[in-house]
């Protein structure tokens, strides 16, 4: 999402106002629609709708570069915050799962580190990406990087998928 503005800018000529729409968008969108999810997540399997999730903002990072007017883009920024509001209330909820075991400060403390050398290293690589291609190859290698993720967590948390919310 660091990209989102400069390529909103240099390649769809956004303005800067527009472009704080745009994120602004994504971030209420997103957190507006979370209860609705969390609900799910409640009820569900919460491995799968993490999944979904992170499937849907694959989709929604693999989609960005393209030519689209502004309104476009918008409801493409909306539909990517809502990839990410189903993703997050099941995820939130299998740490508190794990941290029933290990320790919940264990388990938030590790959640909060991966999150911030994501948003530590994400800027960096991006750059050397954008510098290296263009700032639309960025989106694809954050999509890659994504599948990678995905693919992980899948394998990883095989065990939770017993139960109906993912809780073994």
């Amino acid at each position: 999402m660091t990209f989102l503005p400069l390529f909103a800018a240099l390649s769809l000529n956004i303005g800067v106002g527009l472009i704080g729409v745009l994120l602004a968008c994504h971030n209420i969108l997103r957190a507006a629609v979370q209860p609705f999810f969390g609900n799910l997540a409640d009820r569900f399997n919460r491995r799968t709708l993490v999944t979904i999730g992170a499937v849907s903002h694959i989709i929604f990072f693999l989609l960005i570069p393209g030519e689209y007017s502004y309104w476009q883009l918008l409801v493409l920024v909306a539909f990517g915050g809502v990839a990410a509001a189903v993703a997050m209330p099941a995820l939130t909820a299998l740490y508190t799962g794990q941290g029933r075991t290990s320790g919940m400060g264990t388990a938030m403390s590790l959640d909060t580190l991966a999150m911030a050398i994501g948003m530590g290293i994400g800027p960096i690589v991006g750059g050397i990406v954008a510098d290296a291609l263009n700032t639309a190859s960025v989106f694809y290698f954050s999509a890659a990087v994504q599948l990678v993720g995905v693919a992980l967590f899948f394998v990883l948390t095989r065990d939770y998928s017993s139960s109906s919310t993912g809780i073994a």
